[in-house]
Order: structure tokens, then sequence, then C-alpha cells
């Protein structure tokens, strides 16, 4: 099985306009996706931004969220029947392999996303 992600264009717009910031630190955001099976691919879907509100993440040269910002996430994607996607930006050239903070963010909400939608963390 193969794996993909489809961004509508005017989300992905609106994603590096939040993601790619002029001051060169990184940022992060939650989305919603929906799957779309076939034969050898499963592609999700992103359908919505939720992009942070004020006090729920730090941008400190690198970026984290605190936990009111995935609890609205697993709101919104509870009332949406969605998936939870999770998005950040590492600033500069070329292709960046996640860092260990980056992988330790994703394991720690990954199970709480999976068991709250019953669809996997896209990251």
């Amino acid at each position: 099985m193969n794996y993909s992600v489809a961004i509508p264009e005017n989300l992905n717009e609106d994603l590096h306009n939040h993601l790619i910031r002029r001051d060169g630190q990184e940022d992060l955001c939650f989305a919603l996706w929906n799957p779309s099976h076939g034969i050898v691919r499963t592609t999700a879907l992103i359908q919505d931004i939720l992009l942070p509100q004020n006090g729920e993440r730090r941008v400190h040269g690198n970026a984290s969220f605190l936990p009111p910002y995935f609890e609205r996430a697993v709101g919104e994607a509870l009332k949406e029947n969605c998936g939870i996607a999770f998005l950040h930006s590492h600033p500069g050239p070329g292709w960046q392999d996640m860092s260990d903070d980056d992988i330790a963010a994703e394991l720690g909400i990954a199970p709480r996303a999976f068991g709250a939608t019953e669809l996997p963390l896209v990251g």
C-alpha cells in the first residue's frame, strides 16, 4: 500500500502563509483530513486548517503547541468526523529530516489522535 497527502491549492496557500515565517522561525498547525482509498494507495485529503489561536503555541526558533490546541483539534475532528494532521515547517533550503523533538511530539499525540478519531495521525 502506498500513502499520500492531497492539499487543495487554496489551503496550500494558507499553510504556506502560516508556516513559512518571515522571521525564519519554525511554526506549526493542525488540520483535519479524510481518507480516500484506492486499490494500491490511501490518500489523506486535507479539508480544513486549524490555525493556532493566542496562547495555543509557542514560537522560539522551534515551535511547540500547548495542550489546549491539541484538545481543540480533537474536538473539531470529532465534530467533523475527520482525522487530525499535524504540520510544521523547517525553514531553510532543501529537505530536512525530523528532529528527535519532532518525533517525540508526533509519538506523543498519535495514540490520542487515533483513540479519539479511529484514524491515524497524519504528520
